[in-house]
């Protein structure tokens, strides 16, 4: 998995359903924020550190030296 689809269940412009069908088709991992609204800075959401973190996270592992890195750790 190297993407997460972020939703919430009173989101008007993306209904839930529809960004966990979005999160499958991507192979995605899904969380639900329950009643977040629209998830964006107007609704309130500064910053994420756990987010920036995640997508840390997903940069190491895509880098090339991290699957070299991998194998040598697993085998």
């Amino acid at each position: 998995m190297l993407s997460l689809v972020v939703g919430s269940e009173t989101d008007p412009w993306m209904p839930l359903d529809d960004a966990r069908t979005l999160a499958q088709r991507w192979n995605s991992a899904f969380v639900n924020l329950g009643d977040a609204g629209h998830i964006n800075t107007s609704a309130g959401f500064g910053p994420w550190p756990l987010a920036k973190h995640f997508v840390e996270t997903l940069a190491r592992r895509a880098a090339p030296e991290y699957e070299e890195e991998e194998q040598r750790a697993y085998g």
